[in-house]
């Protein structure tokens, strides 16, 4: 599930696992590398594999690199 992704109006977004501690459980962080409507940088947000799956499903994401 980690790579770079493409939306339907070109964003980009990048999926990798975070872990800010060994004692914390990684967790799936998706963040907006490139977008086409909004301006400044966009923090991470958690995701589910659930959500990428559906997302691919739907083909409103499509994956770009692994």
């Amino acid at each position: 599930m980690i790579g770079t992704y493409q939306t339907i109006d070109d964003c980009t977004y990048e999926v990798f696992w975070h872990q800010p501690d060994k004692r914390i459980k990684a967790e799936l962080k998706c963040k907006c590398v490139k977008s086409t409507v909004r301006d400044g940088p966009i923090p991470a947000f958690a995701i589910s594999e659930k959500d990428i799956s559906r997302k691919l499903m739907c083909k409103t994401w499509t994956k770009i690199e692994s």
